[in-house]
């Protein structure tokens, strides 16, 4: 697990620093809430998304005199056909989605569209 949620970030950070660097260019890393709100049975995954917020961070730091800008997303329940493919039952996945809505204050999830606008945002020039 930690190879795909950290250490392949960590890697291609480091190839395309240089690009990067001549570009001006951005990184967007992919978290999630369960990084700063963990849930039970999601240990592992909330430890690496925990990681990617601090590789953002410290990335942002060490990039920046570089003009080169880090940002993370950190989405919560977001809807969309993975749990389907994963072998989530329909009142399975509907259970999951009633329980993350309630702890989100709009008291919905995310759309995969809403999220992907948050990404293009940060990586444009405004």
């Amino acid at each position: 697990m930690t190879d795909v949620h950290i250490r392949a970030p960590f890697v291609l950070i480091h190839i395309f620093a240089e690009f990067l660097r001549k570009s001006k260019g951005c990184i967007i890393n992919i978290s999630s809430d369960k990084a700063s709100r963990p849930e039970g049975g999601l240990i592992g995954f909330s430890m690496c998304k925990a990681g990617i917020e601090m590789l953002t961070k410290s990335s942002a730091l060490e990039l920046a005199p570089f003009g080169i800008r880090v940002n993370c997303v950190s989405p919560s329940f977001v809807e969309s056909n993975m749990y389907r493919v994963a072998g989530m039952t329909e009142p399975e996945i509907d259970a999951l989605k009633n329980r993350s809505a309630k702890n989100i204050p709009i008291q919905r999830v995310a759309t995969a569209p809403e999220v992907a606008k948050a990404i293009i945002y940060l990586s444009s020039e405004q």
